[in-house]
């Protein structure tokens, strides 16, 4: 998981205070203050590890690792920070608005958290030399992280250059779909190389080692585009193959795994890797993880109109259930990948020492997505002396694969289905968020039947047409309404003018909506000094009548 939890973890502040958590306070100062946090738990791991009370250091070591999305949390939720942003930068700060460049300085602060936290334990737990060392691979470890969450960022950014397709792709579920799999599909390929670029590598030179590599990929007919030492100042020992074809994918090796294991163990590594490949362990997570997360925003907008809390709780519940049948999946794979190695070179005990080496002391040890070593070797041991154990391995996880695929074609298509007949409503919408009222009310003729809000919409944007000073005019038209004192007319206005982006808009036709469902409303709280100085005038002749 690396540095993904964190990273998932920040993502979530983001959207929990646009969704309303967020301080009265604006505390930008703070920054510094949250900044001592990672430094300050490093010193007390460092002083618990010379003292030897290693099952407080290791605690300790857990919360400097969860300590920046904490310490980001606290900064946006209590302290203001998104706000801060806003107000020096002048722009809408939001994460669940089309991404703009002030997201950078808004995830600036989580960066650095995470940046001092690596520091910390570097100093904590290594000497200077080797600390430097496991430092600079961690950073690039985070980096890599990061980088598709940058990617999408900086294309949202380069949409957003264009208004039209923006708009269609923000208001059009089809259109977003579309743009979702396009990004998919340009981060897969484009994945080897950002890690060859991010991480720090290099091709295997020639000799021993290159050419038993190369010797078991030839009887596997396996090809890849490159061969290359992952360095990681000797901190880990790992082996991946990055990328979904021939042609772009890559295999890593860290230098601490080449040092460790000889010919046969190097072979029978890399033939557990390309067991991953060959059985597209991949192309299964990624139909799970899909027909997954297409069916739990389906069952959760069902869920939203009966009971919001409802929704939340069975979100939390799902994604729960998901990290825990992720795990299990992933952990059958690799044994999966293990009955590969064996099938390929025939060689059980060459891999059984592979796995002893790298597992060392920790080979009692299990993870989220590994057996512990003795585990493994056991199944090996065992699927050695009787073919039937990896049979019924390898059946169960032809079924669950199956499964998978089909879950996700079968849930692709009925978000397909549902998207396309929503797709003409929602380009009424996205003719109206354009400015573009005649085309709006030719797509609107073209719709069987439109939303009686949509329609009402359609209906009082009939004669206007799309000028430099047409957001001028639904503000005059608003401001009239509201004198005249029919707030439902005002509200159809100040909603058209919302839709074309104009934030201020949007907050009065907010309180125009909450004083006519209930009169005793405060407007004036709802709109903010600034806004009440400009519409009171307005607003006192609506409530006057």
């Amino acid at each position: 998981m690396g540095y993904l939890l964190n990273i998932v973890l920040a993502v979530a502040v983001l959207g929990l205070a646009d969704l309303g958590w967020e301080s009265p306070r604006e505390w930008p100062w703070m920054l510094f203050v949250l900044a001592c946090a990672p430094v300050l738990l490093g010193r007390a791991l460092h002083a618990l590890v010379l003292r030897g009370r290693f099952p407080a250091a290791d605690l300790l070591a857990r919360l400097l690792a969860i300590s920046p999305p904490v310490c980001f949390a606290l900064l946006v939720g209590e302290c203001g920070w998104c706000a801060s942003v806003e107000r020096w930068f002048g722009g809408s700060a939001s994460f669940l608005e089309w991404p703009r460049w002030t997201l950078v300085p808004v995830i600036a602060p989580f960066v650095f958290f995470q940046a001092l936290a690596i520091d910390a334990r570097a100093r904590a737990l290594w000497t200077p030399a080797t600390g430097g060392r496991w430092r600079a691979f961690q950073l690039r470890m985070f980096s890599s992280a990061l980088l598709p969450i940058a990617v999408y960022v900086a294309a949202s950014i380069g949409i957003g250059c264009f208004p039209e397709l923006r708009t269609r792709i923000e208001v059009v579920a089809l259109y977003n779909v579309l743009f979702a799999g396009a990004m998919l599909v340009v981060l897969a390929l484009f994945l080897p190389f950002l890690l060859r670029n991010t991480w720090e590598t290099e091709p295997i030179p020639a000799g021993t080692q290159r050419s038993v590599l190369e010797s078991v990929a030839r009887a596997a007919g396996f090809r890849a585009r490159e061969l290359l030492v992952w360095r990681t100042g000797g901190t880990m020992a790992n082996a991946a193959i990055v990328g979904l074809g021939k042609h772009t994918r890559v295999v890593l090796f860290s230098d601490l795994l080449l040092a460790q294991l000889d010919p046969r163990e190097l072979a029978a590594v890399f033939a557990h890797e390309m067991g991953h490949a060959v059985r597209r362990h991949v192309f299964v997570f990624v139909a799970l993880a899909g027909g997954f997360f297409l069916s739990l925003d389906a069952l959760a907008n069902a869920l939203l109109d009966v009971n919001e809390w409802l929704a939340g709780g069975f979100v939390l519940a799902a994604l729960a259930g998901g990290y825990f049948a992720f795990g299990w999946l992933s952990r059958r794979f690799e044994l999966e990948a293990d009955l590969y190695s064996l099938a390929l070179l025939r060689d059980p005990q060459a891999l059984i020492d592979a796995l002893e080496k790298v597992g060392g002391s920790f080979r009692d040890v299990a993870s989220w997505r590994h057996f512990s070593t003795s585990r493994r070797v056991e199944f090996l041991v065992r699927t050695t002396h009787d073919a039937r154990v990896g049979t019924r391995l390898l059946k169960l996880l032809r079924i669950v694969s199956v499964a998978a695929v089909a879950w996700f074609v079968i849930a692709l298509g009925a978000q397909l289905w549902t998207v396309s007949r929503a797709a003409p409503v929602e380009l009424v919408q996205a003719e109206l968020c354009l400015g573009r009222y005649e085309r709006a009310v030719e797509r609107a003729a073209e719709v069987a039947e439109l939303p009686e809000d949509l329609a009402r919409l359609v209906q009082r944007a009939r004669g206007l047409t799309s000028g430099d000073d047409d957001l001028a005019r639904l503000e005059r038209s608003a401001r009239a309404a509201l004198r005249a004192g029919d707030e439902v007319a005002a509200h159809e206005w100040l909603t058209l003018g919302a839709l074309r982006h104009r934030r201020d808009l949007a907050i009065v036709a907010e309180a125009v909506r909450e004083w006519h469902v209930d009169h005793a409303t405060d407007v004036r709280a709802v709109l903010g000094e600034e806004l009440w100085t400009a519409w009171s005038a307005d607003l006192e002749a609506l409530r006057a009548r």
